[in-house]
């Protein structure tokens, strides 16, 4: 898919424009078509895809509350890109709120909400395509998080997810280490399902763990190997 078909499928969709070029911009970053300390112009991506200013100012000051952009007045907006310990911090405050979303959601969580994490976990184990298996790996810990209703802290919770998807996506290409994450979703599952909040909480922290050390030792494999 390329960034001409992202616009595409975005018109299909009724939405406001703003959030259609939030949409795009935002699709486009986590797929790599717009890369790290890439600038972006107003006027360009307003002629790209078909709207006026407005709405890419409005989204570029989206994406910056996100964390996806850097804004300079007089440049533009700049793709922004994580370091290792960017990556390691990220990874350290989410746990701390996951596990904290899930303690709420917890005492909530039916049997049918149950049986949805699983089917969604079942297509994200089928599925070949890192961005459709990225798409399923939020909405399998959504589901949970929603339950504790608590929307500034999905939000919150949200966002930071946001910062390091491009790098799962980017990083977890091959099926061993997509099916290994996988295995530790399914390892909080098993204990929500018997009741076992603590050691669901538990493996979620240790998922967490284990996806930010290896994220940011990827990150520090690249940045040796290019010479950053």
């Amino acid at each position: 898919m390329s960034l001409e078909d992202l616009v595409a499928s975005g018109k299909k969709l009724d939405v406001p424009t703003r959030a259609f070029v939030v949409q795009v911009l935002r699709e486009a970053i986590l797929r790599g078509f717009l890369e790290e300390k890439e600038t972006l112009k107003q006027a360009d991506i307003a002629r790209k895809l078909g709207v006026s200013h407005i709405p890419v100012r409005e989204a570029f000051r989206q994406l910056a509350a996100e964390g996806l952009l850097s804004i300079y007045p007089n440049k533009g907006a700049v793709v922004i890109g994580l370091s290792p310990d960017d990556v390691l911090e990220i990874y350290n405050i989410r746990s701390l709120l996951e596990v904290e979303a899930l303690n709420l959601a917890a005492p909530k969580l039916t049997p049918l909400i149950l049986s949805r994490c699983e089917f969604i976990l079942e297509n994200a184990y089928r599925t070949q395509d890192v961005h459709e298996w990225g798409d399923l790996n939020w909405e399998f810990h959504q589901t949970f998080y929603i339950q504790g209703e608590s929307p500034r802290l999905l939000g919150i919770i949200k966002n930071l997810y946001a910062n390091v998807d491009r790098y799962s996506r980017l990083f977890l290409l091959k099926d061993t280490d997509r099916i290994s994450s996988l295995e530790e979703h399914s390892n909080i599952l098993a204990p929500l399902k018997s009741g076992d909040f603590e050691n669901a909480g538990k493996a979620l922290k240790e998922h967490l763990k284990k996806t930010g050390l290896f994220l940011a030792d990827q990150l520090r494999r690249r940045d040796t190997a290019t010479g950053n």
